[in-house]
């Protein structure tokens, strides 16, 4: 498999490409992927807050096409960092283009609590 770009430009200017490739970015063993990430240019914390909701929306369909390429479920946790009370939602991205949220709370998410 080779690699896959994902890139969104938002309205204030900011954008974020995800590069997906299976051989540096999928653990079989852990079922864990770990895309690259990049922003241009870097964004600070009121333009994040701006375009929040529609990064997440924008995530969820590159993470159900990841889970389609490598013909797997994949978990992605996504934390608001900017509401009230930060929040966390861990989602489960399956092979057949579905998702579901499996986990939600409050402050900062631990993957070991």
């Amino acid at each position: 498999m080779s690699a896959h770009k994902f890139r969104l430009t938002f309205k204030n200017g900011l954008t974020c490409t995800v590069t997906f490739d299976p051989a540096i970015h999928w653990n079989r063993e852990a079922q864990r992927v770990t895309p690259a990430k990049h922003w241009h240019p870097k964004p600070d914390y009121k333009s994040t807050k701006a375009i929040f909701s529609e990064y997440l929306e924008w995530m969820h369909t590159v993470n159900a096409q990841i889970a389609q390429i490598i013909k797997a479920d994949h978990r992605y946790v996504v934390t608001d960092s900017h509401a009230k009370k930060p929040t966390w939602e861990a989602w489960i991205y399956h092979a057949d283009g579905t998702k579901e949220c499996v986990a939600k709370g409050e402050g900062v998410f631990n993957p070991h609590s």
